[in-house]
């Protein structure tokens, strides 16, 4: 008899250090969760406190953070920049200059 209540002992505490790994575990997986998502939140939260919005220039991948009133970016060779809200607006035939299309990087 004093066996088998040794066993069952046994047992049970091989039960509780299965649920504890468990509970562990899962802890763990739903914080790695909440870190991965928290910088692109803290990011975006930025970005909407500072009123801008990310863009990329296709030539050389380099991002740019520009007014987010506009959808529309170009930037020529000298670090100048034309914002639009009009998709049919196009600098290149009505400046000087050669301007590059910038892409909205969404988010």
């Amino acid at each position: 008899m004093y066996q088998k209540k040794q066993e069952e002992a046994a047992k049970q505490q091989e039960i509780i250090i299965e649920f504890q790994n468990k509970v562990e575990q899962t802890i763990n997986e739903v914080t790695s969760h909440q870190t991965r998502g928290a910088m692109p939140a803290a990011y975006g939260q930025s970005q909407l406190i500072w009123k801008v919005q990310t863009f990329r220039d296709p030539t050389t991948g380099w991002t740019f953070e520009l007014s987010n009133k506009f959808d529309y970016a170009w930037l020529n060779g000298t670090n100048q920049y034309v914002v639009s809200d009009d998709p049919n607006f196009n600098p290149n035939g009505s400046l000087s200059g050669n301007w590059t299309h910038l892409q909205l990087v969404q988010p």
